[in-house]
C-alpha cells in the first residue's frame, strides 16, 4: 500500500481544522474529564457515587444521542448543532468546578456534581451522532484508518502534555492547601480547550444530507433487527463489552486513591500511560485497519482487553500499573478505532447518526449493570 503523506490525508480545509478540533478537545479532556472521578473523591465522594459518576451520565447521555438524530431529521445543519452543544459543553466545565465555592454542605456537592457532570453528557453526546455523520460525509473512505489515526496521534500528543501538566500543577497546590482551586483553574483551562474546539467545528464544511423518512426507525425496530441485522448484532456486542469493561474499571480511580494512596501525580502518570498509548497507537493500528479490516483488528484487541482486569491484581506499584495501562491503551486503541471504522463502513451515511445513538443507548444501561455489578 503506497504510503500517504499528510498532505495527502489532509486535502480539505474541513480535515485540517478537524485535527484542531481534536487537539482542543484533549486539552478539555486532559484538564478537565480526566479528573471527574479524582474531583469527586477530593468532595468526599463515596464508592456508590464515584462508581454512578462513571457510569450514570453515559446513560442520559445515550439519551441525548437519540434527541440530536431526532433534531437532525428536522433539517436543522449539523455544523450550528456541533457548535452549539459544544459550547454549552464548555460552559458545564466551570459550573462543575464551582461547587466547592458555592455548595457548603459535604453531601450534596458530589449528588450536585453528579447532576453536572450529566449535563456535560448529555451536551457532549448529543454532537456524537452529528460528529459521525458530518465526518462520514468528509472523510474519503480509502483514507479513513489513516486519516484517524494521524487525528488521534495529533490528540494524544496533546492530551499528554496537558495530563502530566495538570497533574504536577495540581499536586504543587494540593500541597499548598488550594486543592479546590487548583481543580477550578483546571476546569477553566478545560473550558478554553472545549471553546476553541467547538470555533474549529464551525468552519467544517456541512454537506446536505439524506432525510428520506424511509430511512427513519424506532430504537424497538432496531432491536427487533438483531437476529438479521449484522450491526445490530455488532451494536449487542459492544453493550456487553462495555458491561465487563464497567465492572472493574469504574473503580480504579478509588483504588489508586484511595486504597493504595496513591498521589495525584502517581495516579496522572497511569491514567496518562493510557490514554497517551490510546492516542498514539491509533496511528499504528489506523494502517492495519485500511490493510486487514476493521473485523480482524477488534478480535486482537478484544482477546488483549479481557486479560487486563486479571493484570491489575498482580502489583500495587506505580511502574508495575504503568506498564499495565500501555498494554491497555495498545487494546483500546485499536478497539475504539474499529468501532468506528466498522460503524461508517456498515452503515449507510444516511442511518450512521441514528444507528450510533442506539448502540449507546445498548450500551449505556449495560454500563450502569457493570458498574453496579463490580460494587457487590
Amino acid at each position: 500500500m503506497d504510503k500517504l503523506s499528510n498532505q495527502d490525508l489532509l486535502p480539505t480545509r474541513s480535515l485540517r481544522f478537524s485535527i484542531w478540533d481534536g487537539i482542543c478537545w484533549a486539552i478539555m479532556f486532559g484538564c478537565a474529564e480526566s479528573y471527574f472521578g479524582a474531583f469527586a473523591v477530593f468532595l468526599g465522594g463515596s464508592e456508590l457515587q464515584v462508581s454512578l459518576l462513571s457510569s450514570l451520565p453515559v446513560l442520559f447521555g445515550a439519551l441525548a444521542q437519540v434527541i440530536a438524530v431526532r433534531v437532525l431529521a428536522s433539517g436543522k445543519g449539523r455544523r450550528a448543532l456541533l457548535v452549539r452543544s459544544t459550547s454549552l459543553q464548555a460552559i458545564t466545565c466551570i459550573l462543575i468546578g464551582l461547587i466547592p465555592f458555592l455548595v457548603s454542605s459535604g453531601s450534596a456537592r458530589v449528588t450536585i456534581m453528579i447532576c453536572c457532570v450529566i449535563a456535560y453528557f448529555m451536551f457532549g453526546h448529543f454532537a456524537v451522532p452529528l460528529w459521525i455523520s458530518l465526518m462520514g460525509d468528509l472523510v474519503p473512505p480509502e483514507v479513513k484508518g489513516r486519516y484517524f489515526g494521524l487525528r488521534n496521534f495529533r490528540q494524544g500528543i496533546a492530551l499528554f502534555v496537558s495530563l502530566i501538566a495538570s497533574a504536577i500543577f495540581l499536586e504543587t497546590f494540593k500541597d499548598m492547601g488550594y486543592g479546590a482551586e487548583a481543580f477550578l483553574i483546571l476546569f477553566s483551562i478545560g473550558c478554553i480547550g472545549r471553546s476553541l474546539s467547538s470555533y474549529c467545528l464551525s468552519n467544517h464544511d456541512d454537506p446536505p444530507i439524506d432525510l428520506d423518512p424511509k430511512n427513519r426507525f424506532t430504537f424497538f425496530q432496531f432491536l427487533r433487527q438483531l437476529p438479521r441485522s449484522n450491526f445490530a448484532r455488532f451494536a449487542l456486542f459492544h453493550a456487553i463489552m462495555y458491561y465487563a469493561i464497567s465492572m472493574a474499571g469504574s473503580y480504579f480511580v478509588v483504588y489508586m486513591l484511595r486504597i493504595l494512596q496513591f498521589s495525584y501525580m502517581s495516579y496522572m502518570f497511569i491514567i496518562a500511560s493510557c490514554m497517551t498509548s490510546v492516542f498514539i497507537m491509533t496511528r499504528v493500528w489506523g494502517s492495519f485497519c485500511d490493510r486487514y479490516g476493521s473485523k480482524v483488528m477488534l478480535e486482537m484487541c478484544c482477546a488483549g482487553i479481557s486479560l487486563i482486569p486479571f493484570l491489575w491484581l498482580f502489583g500495587d506499584t506505580v511502574p508495575y500499573f504503568l506498564t499495565v495501562q500501555l498494554f491497555a491503551g495498545f487494546c483500546f486503541a485499536g478497539f475504539q478505532l474499529g468501532i468506528m471504522n466498522y460503524t461508517l463502513d456498515a452503515v449507510q451515511p444516511s442511518k450512521r447518526g441514528r444507528c450510533t445513538a442506539y448502540m449507546w443507548v445498548l450500551t449505556a444501561p449495560c454500563m450502569i449493570l457493570g458498574s453496579l455489578s463490580g460494587r457487590y
